[in-house]
């Protein structure tokens, strides 16, 4: 979110190196005082709560707009994701787009080792959501995915997409606080 952010100017790209240090702005979670965030997203699932309740609030005042939620694959350990992923199936909030990033890691470790989530599109699935798998390294293939999402009506939409985190995008060393265990990824 905080790359996002400064793309979009919301504050200085030089913030970056500022990121977990004690007084910044850049913490591990959003925070409301982040300029451009609108909540503060503290605990792993409250994000796709959050989209939940801007969707349906958008059914509510008769809006025509999708909300689009980001969830990390550790964060779909968390039971809130899946009480929300309830919710918008319940409501039927067709304009609702969960992208799952998984690339098997987080903070703790190997996600699958930490709780296994496979099969996760079959998790989505019997919530009553539409669901597609992509490689998370194909733009062109993550595209056509949600254009083709803009046809579903009466269900939420959720996009797995698949990402080696040993290749791309995902090539950094993890750095984390001395109290998590840190990833070693080449």
């Amino acid at each position: 979110m905080y790359a996002v952010l400064g793309e979009k100017g919301f504050f200085p790209k030089e913030k970056f190196k500022e990121f977990l240090q004690f007084n910044s702005m850049l913490q591990g979670h959003v925070e409301i005082c982040t300029p451009g965030a609108e909540y503060s997203g503290g605990s792993l699932g409250q994000g796709i709560s959050f989209a939940c309740g801007l969707a349906y609030s958008a059914r509510l005042k008769k809006k025509d707009y999708k909300v689009f939620c980001i969830l990390g694959d550790g964060e779909c350990h968390e039971g809130e994701v899946w009480e929300a992923a309830m919710f918008a199936s319940h409501y039927k909030l067709d304009n609702l787009y969960v992208i799952v990033d998984y690339n098997h890691y987080c903070t703790l470790g190997d996600v699958d080792e930490i709780m296994n989530l496979k099969p996760l599109e079959d998790k989505w699935k019997s919530f009553g959501w539409n669901t597609a798998t992509v490689s998370g390294h194909d733009y062109n293939e993550l595209l056509d995915a949600l254009n083709t999402a803009k046809n579903y009506k009466g269900k939420p939409f959720d996009l797995t997409n698949f990402v080696d985190a040993n290749t791309a995008f995902i090539t950094m060393k993890t750095k984390l606080g001395k109290d998590l265990k840190a990833l070693d990824l080449p």
